[in-house]
């Protein structure tokens, strides 16, 4: 049986969705997409997670140095964080879209028992060119800026426009680390995407790389009506 859609007293529909894909697969860009066009809040657990680290409270404490150290929270923290999160929009009466979460067996099964999902965004692209965009990106070590060597590269190479710094490549950025990172993130989602297909939540695939302005409207025409017609 088709599940009924989320939507508010006055008919209007607040989505609860869940995107998700590979390291540099795109979920950005195509959460950036579909805020501008759908009432829906982007809900990112690393934003959150970064918020308290720079607000320096209790949390953000206990979970600097883990974070620093390419470690996983507990997942005590981020489904304690998700709840209240999801609770407040719920009340609200908001959408949203959830961004890097959940992450583990135990995250998906935790999830499913928050709010009734409309569906999973997937955004699909392969290994190789994943690879290749993330290993092409530089940082400034000085003041954070972000360029990529053929999407957006320094006008001198190799230095930051904005501060004069030499930019570096981070560790994790190396092609060797990121077939490691995507190894390991293949391994792990499938688990999570059967918890999720059990719960009977249907997938939207969608692509990680296309132009914003010529194919990005039909790209959320695609997801309206696969998440409308769960309910026909």
């Amino acid at each position: 049986m088709a599940q009924e859609n989320n939507v508010n007293k006055d008919n209007t529909p607040h989505y609860h969705l869940l995107i998700m894909g590979a390291p540099g697969a795109g979920k950005g860009t195509v959460s950036e997409l579909l805020t501008k066009h759908l009432p829906i809040e982007h809900i990112s657990m690393g934003d959150i997670l970064r918020e308290h680290i720079a607000a320096h409270d209790a949390l953000g404490k206990k979970i600097e140095e883990p974070i620093k150290e390419g470690k996983f929270i507990p997942n005590e923290i981020t489904e304690s964080i998700m709840k209240e999160k999801i609770a407040s929009l719920e009340t609200e009466g908001k959408g949203f879209l959830l961004d890097g979460f959940p992450r583990n067996e135990e995250q998906a099964e935790f999830v499913v028992t928050l709010t009734n999902f409309d569906a999973v965004i997937k955004v699909v692209l392969d290994d190789e060119t994943i690879i290749e965009r993330l290993s092409g990106r530089r940082v400034c070590p000085k003041c954070g800026a972000s360029y990529h060597l053929k999407l957006h590269p320094p006008k001198q190479e190799g230095i930051c426009d904005d501060c004069g710094t030499q930019l570096i490549q981070r560790e994790d950025d190396t092609p060797e680390t990121i077939r490691d990172r995507l190894q390991l993130y293949h391994k792990e989602i499938e688990v999570v995407f059967q918890v999720l297909k059990e719960n009977n939540i249907s997938f939207i695939e969608v692509p990680g790389s296309f132009d914003m302005e010529k194919e990005g409207p039909a790209i959320v025409e695609k997801i309206v009506k696969g998440i409308e017609g769960q309910s026909s």
